[in-house]
């Protein structure tokens, strides 16, 4: 499977190809296509990189802004750099852009929106300070991120100069950077000064022990468990539960001082997560005993 640049002179969109041998490939399949996310900075969908991650799939995408062989207005700065931002899939057809508030659906797209400032806040990977930092042009994380220990690793191609270097009179320097997320950093559910909670769906909990991916650090985070009525579960409500406050890609969980939750196991439940000054990232079940699964009927 690729991701390639594909589409009509001076028309950048992304499409899909497969092969089993690397010699014979499936025809062409859009699968990004430019949208009114694009249509503030005349932006065109350069390349893509995609990583496999926890049954889903994340994409960079490289976005080239405003091409131009022209002089460029002090105004727009912008124009004819390149930079990127997130796509993400479920099955590594079917792409939503990424926004800062999450995924947006083709529907949401074709919607009213102040898309200049959305496409502000779509930028994954930042240029560096214009004309002074050595990627301040173009950023090209050409290859797909690498999951190393607690970390996500972006190595990027940086270029100090616009993508038409030569007509714009640059004189490029190039250089690979280095760019991290925590694990599972993509996306947070984040709460302020008032304590804010989140509530699962119905989840069917596999495991004896909760671990929790959040940085709760000058805040605080706490977790229950409910019925399918929706009421706590006695042993796992929210006064029992250990608070959090500290900054960890794994926290277990305990409630009354203890980690062991598999009376939950193989149960209808919900999860939810009381925040306060605290960003929450993932959270998973996990099997550290064996345990015999009992009957709720």
């Amino acid at each position: 499977m690729a991701y390639l640049r594909f589409g009509p002179p001076n028309v950048r969109i992304i499409s899909r190809v497969e092969s089993e041998d690397f010699f014979h490939w499936s025809p062409k399949v859009t699968v990004v296509k430019k949208s009114k996310l694009d249509a503030p900075f005349s932006t065109e969908l350069y390349t893509m990189g995609a990583l496999p991650y926890e049954g889903v799939y994340i994409g960079v995408l490289n976005t080239y802004h405003g091409e131009t062989i022209k002089p460029i207005p002090d105004d727009q700065p912008w124009m004819d750099r390149v930079d990127n931002q997130l796509v993400f899939s479920r099955n590594g057809v079917a792409w939503q852009r990424v926004l800062q508030d999450g995924a947006i659906s083709a529907e949401g797209l074709r919607a009213k929106r102040d898309w200049k400032r959305e496409a502000e806040q779509a930028t994954f990977l930042p240029y560096g300070q214009f004309r002074k930092d050595w990627d301040w042009g173009q950023i090209y994380p050409h290859h797909p991120p690498l999951v190393v220990g607690d970390e996500i690793r972006f190595y990027y191609t940086g270029i100090s100069a616009r993508h038409w270097t030569s007509y714009h009179k640059d004189s490029p320097d190039f250089g690979v950077g280095l760019a991290t997320l925590r694990l599972d950093g993509f996306v947070s559910v984040n709460a302020g000064d008032e304590t804010a909670s989140l509530t699962t769906k119905p989840i069917v909990f596999f495991g004896d022990t909760l671990v929790v991916n959040a940085n709760a650090a000058g805040g605080a985070l706490s977790v229950e468990a409910l019925d399918v009525e929706g009421k706590p579960i006695d042993g796992f409500t929210a006064p029992d539960c250990q608070t959090i406050s500290t900054d960890s890609v794994r926290h277990v969980v305990t409630w009354k001082n203890d980690a062991d939750c598999h009376l939950l196991q193989a149960r209808p439940i919900r999860l939810r997560f009381h925040l306060k000054n605290a960003k929450l990232y993932s959270f998973e079940p996990r099997i550290r005993h064996n345990h015999y699964l009992q009957s709720y009927d």
